[in-house]
């Protein structure tokens, strides 16, 4: 999905004037939290961000556990859910999505209207099913209460987590409509298209949060994609929009990402003890990007991004591509701003010496 993205990055850049008869109308009784998907790294951070429990946004965290469950192999995009009249007994959707009881529809198409659509209905689906699948009560997802608040970071990291990983069988999360069930429907998701951005907006006036994301090139590296997030609270729901359109321009403007690694590419190399080659060389699992503020690029007089590799004095084979054998901290000036774990880019086994080989011999001549 990413990489449609890339085609169009060089086209893409947020545009002050597109919102300026918006701006500068937020209320006091305003919060907002900004996060950036490709560094995982949040940019506008409040220590405790609560938000009121939001049936919408909600869609994102089931979406969420559900590519974690394809992931992990435990069911797939084609698999089929059977609808039953209890599923969506006391479900009332002015969306018309899900036709009622005994009708199937896939997880690929269950994915299309919690993301897209984010309809209730959908949302009874998926946590039933969820249910069913888990198995374990302890690991099986609960709705939140009308009047319980939710935890903002949580809900922009897995929003963040559905941007880099939905699969293209899915959509494109800048998609207008959606396939379910034969029918076509438009997205929920606002879009505002422009020369040099795009702008997505979701607002739940009755929970008093909305979420925006923007979608612009980097500044610092030419064809460096940006995707931003912001999630805003307000107890005036008229200022929803203006205040997430500004937190936007706001965390793109004054921050900057780059990327910094690449996903299984070598960035060193260290000795094994006892292995069958006496070196390996150790990447990420992942692309990894930072964010740093422009005030602090600023600041520096020479910006210089530091790279500390740490690991254990010895490593003994056997060694396998799963265990994080050394990490590196990345640093700006005095400050760590992520610390990376680094993986042997292949296994290495155990060297096997002449003793253990006529040991082996010996014990089949006896036996």
């Amino acid at each position: 999905m990413l990489r449609k993205f890339k085609k169009r990055a060089a086209k893409l850049f947020v545009s002050l004037l597109l919102f300026l008869p918006l701006l500068n109308v937020a209320s006091a009784g305003s919060d907002n939290l900004s996060y950036d998907v490709l560094s995982q790294q949040f940019i506008q951070a409040p220590a405790d961000f609560l938000v009121p429990s939001s049936k919408k946004l909600y869609s994102f965290c089931l979406a969420k556990q559900i590519l974690e469950k394809i992931e992990s192999k435990k069911t797939e995009l084609n698999s089929t859910i059977k609808i039953t009249p209890e599923i969506l007994s006391g479900v009332q959707s002015k969306k018309g999505i899900l036709l009622g009881a005994d009708k199937e529809i896939s997880v690929k198409e269950l994915l299309r209207a919690l993301i897209f659509l984010q309809a209730p209905e959908a949302n009874k689906i998926a946590l039933h099913w969820l249910e069913t699948l888990s198995g374990k009560k302890e690991e099986q997802p609960k709705a939140p209460e009308p009047d319980e608040k939710i935890n903002g970071k949580s809900l922009l990291e897995d929003v963040g987590f559905i941007i880099r990983n939905l699969p293209k069988e899915v959509g494109q999360i800048t998609d207008q409509t959606v396939e379910i069930q034969g029918k076509n429907f438009p997205s929920s998701i606002r879009i505002s298209h422009s020369e040099k951005s795009d702008l997505l907006f979701i607002l739940d006036n009755s929970s008093e949060v909305a979420l925006g994301a923007a979608i612009v090139a980097s500044r610092l590296r030419e064809n460096n994609l940006r995707i931003v997030l912001c999630l805003v609270h307000d107890s005036d729901s008229n200022a929803l929009l203006p205040e997430i359109a500004q937190a936007l321009v706001n965390s793109v403007n004054h921050f900057e990402t780059a990327k910094v690694f690449s996903e299984g590419k070598p960035v060193t190399v260290i000795p094994i003890v006892d292995g069958d080659q006496q070196n390996i060389a150790l990447a990420p699992k992942q692309d990894v990007f930072i964010t740093v503020s422009s005030d602090e690029l600023k600041k520096q007089k020479t910006p210089k991004v530091e790279m500390i590799i740490e690991r254990k004095e010895l490593i003994k084979a056997p060694v396998t591509t799963n265990e994080p054998l050394a990490r590196i901290n990345i640093r700006l000036g005095d400050r760590v701003l992520k610390t990376v774990p680094l993986y042997a880019v292949a296994d290495v086994a155990e060297k096997k010496s002449k003793l253990s080989d006529i040991y082996k011999t010996f014990k089949q001549i006896i036996e």
